[in-house]
């Protein structure tokens, strides 16, 4: 996992107030993966349905990612790779 992904990583643990382990974010190899692990971490958390937070997860990880990685938030897609599509490095 490379510098600019455990950038993200962080920045997206400071949004949404969770801790992702890294197990976690080795598994999480699209955006739309991050996106159901910190679903779940933050359904748990709240208390709450997972259905309740899908929206509120993608547009904060599409902000945050496009905001460390200087691009437009319409490339970033769920299938979208953190290494090749986000980052060019792993």
């Amino acid at each position: 996992m490379g510098l600019q992904v455990i950038e993200i990583i962080l920045a997206l643990e400071d949004h949404f107030g969770v801790s992702i382990s890294d197990d976690v974010a080795e598994q999480c190899i699209t955006v739309g993966a991050m996106q159901k692990a910190i679903v779940k971490l933050l359904a748990l958390k709240r208390n709450c349905k997972l259905d309740d937070l899908q929206s509120e997860v993608w547009q904060g990880i599409v902000k945050i990612v496009a905001e460390q990685m200087g691009i437009d938030p319409s490339v970033i897609k769920p299938e979208s790779k953190w290494v090749g599509d986000i980052t060019k490095y792993g």
